[in-house]
């Protein structure tokens, strides 16, 4: 009786065995399968945050552009206020001079 307990329970132990080896061997499986979505997912996350920084740098160059015409406009609106200045000072002195040359 007890040979026979003792190979139903040496039977029953190999069962168990195969079946975990079976559990243990999809598991691994799972784990490499989500492994290989894991570097998947770190490889486009690497694209997109590359991606990001060249937006990012483009941004900024174009902020950095558009101060400059920002600049640029007002240095040209200030120029374009002295030579209208000017022009406003010259405007008397042509008519000055050609009422003085109806009177010559």
């Amino acid at each position: 009786k007890l040979k026979q307990d003792k190979a139903t329970f040496e039977s029953l132990l190999q069962t168990s065995v195969e079946q975990l080896k079976i559990v243990v061997d999809d598991r691994a499986s799972d784990m490499t399968g989500i492994q290989e979505k894991v570097k998947e997912l770190e490889t486009k996350f690497t694209a997109q945050h590359g991606h990001q920084q060249e937006l990012s740098r483009r941004s900024q160059y174009i902020s950095k552009k558009m101060e400059s015409l920002r600049s640029s406009f007002e240095g040209l609106q200030f120029n374009n206020a002295k030579l209208k200045e000017q022009l406003d000072q010259l405007e008397p002195d042509n008519s000055r001079q050609e009422e003085e040359r109806k009177a010559d």
